[in-house]
């Protein structure tokens, strides 16, 4: 009987043992597949980070490409605008009467039209820009008349 006593014991010994292994295996598994996973997780995002960056690196260069067109149509219209105030000026000048009051008007008239078409197709929006924060700087007070006037106008127009 002692012996099936420790029959009984060393049958349990091994079960143990055998189970001890079966889960330091079933550990080493988990940790294989949690490694696997974990890689693959990594792997993904990095893949999603390098879609995203390349997006956003196309998006920026068709807003480039997008403001560039736009800045060259601009400029072409406003060099356009320029030319036709200049012969709109010189026209002014040829059909205007050249003495008394009403020739030395029509004279500055056509001046200031002349003068206005060159500037504009002459200067780019960035140095007009210049140019209006300097003359807003110089002339405050009468800058914000003049905005508030032009502000009122807008709102009788609209109204209407």
């Amino acid at each position: 009987m002692a012996e099936t006593k420790q029959g009984f014991g060393t049958m349990q010994e091994d079960k143990f043992n055998r189970a001890n292994k079966s889960g330091s295996d079933f550990k080493a598994e988990i940790q294989d597949v949690a490694g696997g996973v974990a890689t693959a997780v990594k792997d993904k995002a990095r893949d999603i980070a390098s879609s995203a960056t390349d997006i956003a690196e196309k998006a920026k260069d068709k807003a480039q490409d997008w403001a560039s067109t736009a800045a060259g149509k601009v400029g072409d219209t406003r060099s356009a605008v320029g030319s036709s105030l200049e012969s709109f000026g010189h026209r002014i000048r040829e059909q205007a009467p050249r003495e008394g009051m009403l020739g030395t008007a029509a004279s500055g008239v056509a001046e200031g039209v002349e003068s206005a078409g060159e500037y504009l197709r002459e200067h780019d929006l960035g140095a007009m820009g210049k140019d209006m924060t300097n003359l807003v700087r110089r002339y405050p007070i009468q800058s914000l008349l003049i905005g508030v006037g032009i502000g009122f106008l807008l709102a009788r127009s609209t109204r209407s």
